[in-house]
């Protein structure tokens, strides 16, 4: 019997001390929920690019946003989550949170439902018990960019997990995919260095090339900036390469007039960029440096763009050619996604290259749950943003290719490039440095210039990006892969009339809603550059009289 009293004894203790645990978290809930008061008649949506806005309205957000990624960690048992404070390429001004899950990618679907809920919620701690959480481990992983408001807004959310016992790594600045990077490796009990992974296999792809190419990477003033003169010191032998816009201690001066976004919207060179410098190849990063595109100077004297969809096709070429040097081709399957804004002729071509072609919505969540269902899954949106997604099987068949000593010396080169690849590649996201060493290796390899790759893809049908302000964007409904209203009723119809009007046999065009703002987004393609202006145009009259068009009718774009 004194046995048993023992144990009632420590039984209540303990429970006790369990209630007297819920008890403070739920008072450092209310505590943090009455000294971060949600806006009242506001509505905040978890989007694409997560939670973006002006900064002053983020500090509520940052705490929901701190207990929620502390909730899925403990749902995991204490898996790794990674939060980032950014707003990417948006103005100086703005600022946002995304949160990755322990793989590297965006949220889980249903937990992204849950940060627009938990964002709108009007009591916290009794959310919190209806998401039913069992665990108690959480790990949760905080970056942030060089933002004026990113430091204040970051140790809010710090102060959010803290409130429910979670533990925070904080890794500081770091660019978005850098944050993406180390929540995978965290997860996977990993102590992979990004630099020394990035920068080895970089070496080994070029090994026995010297570099001819020399560039000027457009940084947008943003943390990109770092770990690219990190690079360069790391690569001085083998990367001809010299930084511009890298002033991080003005960020007035962030994504303004340079970056990704910039070039490839307005395709003119960003601030403080030309060819004065002697150089003769050009990369933008925007500002958190998960996108990032080319361009140089042609023969008449011209700007040339080479976007997202090029870079694509540059990698399919490349693996495809190393494929089927080394004999592996056939036992791996190869496929590139896209959204409807690829511009005709990429799609063409990879089509022309016997690669499967998939068409999703616009959104790298959608992207990347696409590229997962091949062994080699490439994508990359026309701004930039894109990676290459590689299986276990594509693993484990480069390695007993490696292993085989029947195979010959040309085809043990081939896989040791596409071993060398995988190193560049960020396993985990979207990443514009990585993405540039990987085509700045490729063209060195191959002894090419950004001419010679443009040259050797394809020519993109003359194309016009452009919005339209209206009073409810969510009356325009589309297909699945945005290529077609479904309502209005009869707008889709019109644009098509549009099409044979202005856009020849290339034409086409579509028109989609924001998702972030009240504007529909505008399509159009045509044979001729004027065409394509004028097609534009015509759309955009046609959303702005049939979708509850703001201001005056459009007459330019």
């Amino acid at each position: 019997q004194s046995t048993w009293g023992l144990f009632r004894c420590l039984f209540r203790v303990k429970l006790n001390q369990h209630h007297h645990h819920l008890r403070k978290m739920s008072s450092l809930i209310a505590e943090g929920e009455k000294k971060y008061p949600k806006a009242e008649n506001v509505t905040y949506r978890y989007g694409t690019a997560g939670f973006r806005y002006e900064s002053s309205v983020l500090p509520p957000i940052l705490y929901r946003v701190g207990l929620l990624a502390t909730l899925r960690s403990q749902s995991l048992n204490g898996a790794a989550i990674g939060v980032m404070i950014t707003a990417s390429h948006n103005p100086p001004q703005d600022n946002g949170v995304k949160i990755c899950d322990p793989n590297g990618d965006m949220i889980n679907p249903t937990w992204e439902k849950h940060a627009t809920e938990i964002a709108n919620a009007s009591n916290l701690e009794d959310f919190v018990k209806t998401l039913q959480v069992e665990g108690s481990k959480a790990t949760v992983v905080v970056g942030r960019d060089t933002r004026d408001s990113s430091e204040k807004l970051a140790n809010i959310c710090i102060e959010g997990i803290l409130a429910l016992k979670g533990e925070v790594i904080d890794i500081g600045i770091c660019t978005t995919p850098q944050l993406h990077y180390h929540t995978l490796c965290l997860s996977l009990k990993r102590e992979d260095n990004y630099f020394d992974r990035l920068s080895q296999g970089y070496k080994t792809l070029i090994s026995n090339t010297k570099p001819t190419n020399k560039y000027v990477v457009d940084c947008a003033n943003g943390v990109g900036t770092f770990p690219l003169n990190k690079f360069v010191g790391l690569l001085k032998d083998d990367l001809l390469l010299t930084p511009a816009n890298t002033n991080t201690s003005d960020t007035n001066l962030l994504n303004v007039d340079s970056g990704a976004d910039y070039v490839q919207k307005k395709k003119n060179w960003p601030k403080n960029v030309d060819t004065s410098s002697g150089a003769n190849s050009f990369a933008s990063l925007d500002g958190d440096a998960d996108r990032v595109v080319f361009y140089y100077v042609n023969d008449k004297n011209q700007f040339v763009l080479l976007d997202g969809d090029q870079i694509a096709a540059l990698f399919v070429d490349f693996i495809s050619e190393q494929t089927t040097i080394s004999g592996i081709k056939d036992q791996l399957t190869i496929g590139i996604v896209q959204t409807a804004y690829a511009n005709g002729s990429s799609t063409a071509f990879l089509k022309g290259r016997g690669v499967s072609v998939s068409i999703t919505a616009t959104g790298v969540k959608h992207l990347h749950k696409e590229a997962h269902h091949f062994d080699i899954g490439i994508y990359f949106e026309a701004n930039g943003h894109g990676t290459c997604l590689l299986s276990e099987k594509f693993f484990q068949t480069v390695n007993n290719g490696l292993a085989n000593t029947q195979l010959s010396e040309t085809q043990h080169t081939a896989l040791k490039r596409l071993a060398a690849f995988a190193e560049i590649i960020n396993p985990a996201v979207g990443d514009a440095i990585s993405d540039f060493l990987a085509v700045s290796a490729i063209l060195q390899v191959r002894g090419w210039t950004l001419s010679d790759w443009h040259n050797q893809t394809y020519r993109d049908i003359p194309s016009r990006m452009t919005v339209v302000r209206v009073k409810d964007r969510t009356i325009i409904t589309t297909t699945v892969d945005e290529t077609k209203a479904l309502s209005p009723e009869g707008l889709q119809e019109k644009v098509e009339e549009a099409v044979k009007q202005y856009g020849g046999v290339k034409g086409r065009s579509f028109v989609r809603p924001s998702g972030t703002e009240d504007v529909v987004r505008v399509y159009a393609e045509a044979e001729t550059e004027e065409e394509a202006q004028k097609l534009a145009v015509e759309v955009m009259k046609i959303v702005f009289l049939n979708a509850g068009g703001v201001g005056e009718l459009p007459t330019s774009c």
